[in-house]
This record gives structure tokens, C-alpha cells and sequence, in this order.
């Protein structure tokens, strides 16, 4: 018998055939359930790989959603272009599991990364945003349009209060995001961080509470811009970032002393170029930050806290 032919899972789709010298590299990328390998010679094991008919539904369902996400806040005038914010969240979130977890997103705005995360998978997606209280009009309204047009929408849930005030009610997260928002947790004691005692202790207090409001194992995001770029070096405005404040910044090294001191382990710091032509130097830890000095010295810094 030429041919042995195994059982094959009905909800299974088929890849097509795969060669011998793949197979070990595609089965330990093989994250997908119900998968098979099946269809070949006793003398040439040119292996059939098969994939759950459900996971690939359930990622085109994520995409539809996010599609939709981003039609949304387009149509609320909370991003320029629809099609724009895919590769930056992608960096964002580059790795991170949102199936099955929780996420807090502080300083969240519109609460468009909770949005997101909803369509990514998360069970529930907290936004703090204290300036949906009133101060930006509204803000509340863009929230409840997208909610209500978003399938996940559900899933997300604001909280018009300050990190100092959010009162968990003993939840946890698996998941805290602050995308620019790190310096307006007390905007004048990080300006003053280099040099005074007491907004050293009041950014420790905050990221005490951070800590405690992680689960163990939790995943904590912080992305925003350094203090240190060419251009107020040079006391010129940044083209590229002409509003920032660059002495209202800290840098990511700065952020991972002060956040190691609370509990949190692991830091990773990639930098943002903002810009598809040079997007491959990102791939290059020295040569992205030193790019991004010369633009927006824009940096993602993740870190976890220990089981």
C-alpha cells in the first residue's frame, strides 16, 4: 500500500503539501488547533498540514472588527485615515495575547485601544479617561457611538476618573496600557522628577498602585515620547512633532528605574520611526532609537510583573 491515509478532522482546512525540511519549523508555529498531519508515502514523508476550519473563522471575525473599529473612529474624527492605524497598534501590541484577559487602558481617550483589544479578544477593556468627566465635548458621545456600531462593543467600559481615584473594586489585569498618557498622571511632578524628592515619591506611589492593580504575569505597556531628541538640543521646533513639550518627558531608562522599584520585571524598549520607507530599521534596536532621535523619539516600553 503506497499510501497512508489518516483520519482527517471534517472541520479541518487543507494547506496544501508541505516539504520534509518544513515541517519541524511549521509544527512548532502550529499555535492553531486541531491540527493534522496526514497524506504520505511510507518511503517520503511529505507531510499534510491542517488547521481548525474555527480559529481561521475566528481571526477573519477579529479583522472584520477591527475593520469596523477603525471606520468608526474614522467617522468620529478620532483618526485621519481608516485604513492608517493597523501597523502602529501592531507595533503597540507586538506578541500580546489578548484572548481571554482583561485590559486597562489609562489615559485612554476615546478609548479607541480598548476598542481594539475588544475585537482582539479580550473579556473586558476598562478606559480611564478623566477628561470624559466634561472637559472635552463630546468625548463620552464618540465612546457610545463606537460601542454601540461595534459588535465587541460591550466589552468596553469607561471610567471617567484619575488613576488616583479608579477604585478597581478588586479587579485585576492582564493587560495595562498607557499610550501617551504616562506624564499626565501628575504632569508637574514629572516635569520635576530629575531633581525633586517628593515627585519621585508620588510617581512610586502611582506605580504601586499600577503594580497592584496587575495580575501576576501581567503585561504592562507604557508608550510615549522621550525628553531627549535632536531638535530641542538644537532649540529648534520638531517638524515632526512640532506640540510636544519635550521637558514634560522622561526617557524609557528613566521609566524602567522608577517602575523596577515597584514590582515590575523584564523591560523592553523598542523605538516608533513613524515612517513606512525606513519602518525595516525598526527590526534594529540601536539604529531605530538613534532614527527616532531624529524624529518623534517616540519608544514603546513593555514590562511584566512576576508570577
Amino acid at each position: 500500500m503506497p499510501w497512508i491515509i489518516p483520519e482527517i478532522d471534517d472541520n479541518a482546512t487543507h494547506l496544501g503539501p508541505i516539504r520534509n525540511s518544513e515541517l519541524h519549523r511549521l509544527g512548532t508555529i502550529g499555535r492553531l488547533n486541531k491540527v493534522v498531519v496526514g497524506s504520505f508515502r511510507k518511503d517520503n514523508l511529505g507531510p499534510l498540514m491542517l488547521y481548525s476550519e474555527e480559529k481561521r473563522v475566528i481571526e477573519m471575525d477579529r479583522n472584520k472588527c477591527i475593520e469596523k473599529c477603525f471606520s468608526l473612529a474614522f467617522k468620529e474624527g478620532m483618526i485621519p485615515d481608516p485604513l492608517g492605524p493597523g501597523l502602529y497598534f501592531n507595533y503597540i501590541f507586538k506578541n500580546v495575547s489578548f484572548e481571554d484577559k482583561s485590559m486597562l487602558d489609562i489615559g485612554g481617550g476615546a478609548g479607541l485601544f480598548s476598542f481594539y483589544a475588544a475585537c482582539m479578544g479580550v473579556d473586558e477593556a476598562i478606559c480611564i479617561e478623566p477628561e470624559a468627566a466634561g472637559s472635552t465635548p463630546g468625548l463620552v458621545k464618540k465612546i457610545d457611538n463606537i460601542k454601540a456600531g461595534l459588535e465587541n462593543g460591550d466589552r468596553v467600559f469607561l471610567e471617567t476618573n484619575t488613576l488616583q481615584d479608579f477604585n478597581p473594586q478588586g479587579k485585576t489585569f492582564d493587560i495595562i496600557l498607557l499610550h501617551n498618557s504616562i506624564n499626565h498622571l501628575n504632569e508637574d511632578a514629572c516635569i520635576k522628577l530629575k531633581y525633586d524628592a517628593e515627585s519621585v515619591t508620588i510617581y512610586k506611589d502611582l506605580f504601586n498602585k499600577l503594580n497592584n492593580l496587575a495580575s501576576p504575569g501581567a503585561l504592562l505597556i507604557i508608550a510615549d515620547c522621550s525628553r531627549y531628541n535632536i531638535f530641542p538640543l538644537l532649540r529648534i521646533r520638531n517638524p515632526f512633532a512640532p506640540t510636544i513639550e519635550w521637558y514634560k518627558h522622561q526617557s524609557p531608562n528613566f521609566w524602567i528605574n522608577l517602575l523596577s522599584g515597584a514590582g515590575f520585571s523584564d523591560p523592553n524598549v523598542r523605538w516608533s520611526i513613524f515612517n513606512q520607507r525606513l519602518r525595516f530599521l525598526g527590526k534594529i534596536p540601536f539604529v531605530s532609537g538613534l532614527v527616532s532621535y531624529f524624529r518623534r523619539s517616540h519608544f514603546c516600553l513593555i514590562m511584566k510583573k512576576p508570577l
